[in-house]
């Protein structure tokens, strides 16, 4: 029903950060949840991932808890569009998750991602997979082949879309 795969346990002398997208569960886009070892910027490394396109957002959100303990409760970043708010709210809620980045006034867990915060995150993903001084120890295939294809495309002049 879904895959994990852990590259590194967790090492209570490195620092983790997690990061997560909720999909809807129906088959379609999947739930994804990567954690990355950030001790030395110049070498972030990729620790574990799960990924499954069936599983619900509130299967997703204890999964996500009981991957995040292992890691000892790191930050974590997810966007909160759609059927993110609820698995955000019970995240935070349920399973009473301390460590979700929050953005805005009114400190609603997650990342309301929208046209601007879009464009920004992703120029700076950018900047960071090719700058000087960020390295990348990415294990996971998908996420290569999903990278490589990764790209920025004009609607009608309109905005960019990625």
């Amino acid at each position: 029903m879904y895959k994990f795969t852990m590259w590194h346990e967790f090492n209570p002398e490195r620092t983790y950060l997690a990061t997560g997208d909720c999909a809807e569960g129906g088959g379609g886009d999947s739930s994804v949840l990567y954690i990355w070892d950030v001790t030395d910027l110049s070498n972030i490394i990729q620790c574990a991932k799960f990924s499954s396109n069936k599983v619900s957002p509130v299967e997703f959100a204890f999964i996500t808890r009981r991957v995040l303990k292992a890691y000892n409760d790191p930050y974590y970043i997810c966007e909160r569009n759609g059927v993110g708010s609820g698995y955000l709210d019970s995240l935070r809620i349920t399973y009473e998750y301390p460590n979700i980045v929050t953005e805005g006034k009114n400190g609603e867990a997650g990342i309301f991602s929208h046209i601007t915060v879009k464009e920004r995150a992703c120029i700076w993903a950018k900047e960071m997979m090719t700058t000087l001084g960020f390295g990348w120890t990415i294990l996971d295939k998908e996420l290569l082949d999903e990278m490589s294809a990764f790209v920025r495309k004009d609607n009608k002049g309109v905005h960019l879309v990625y």
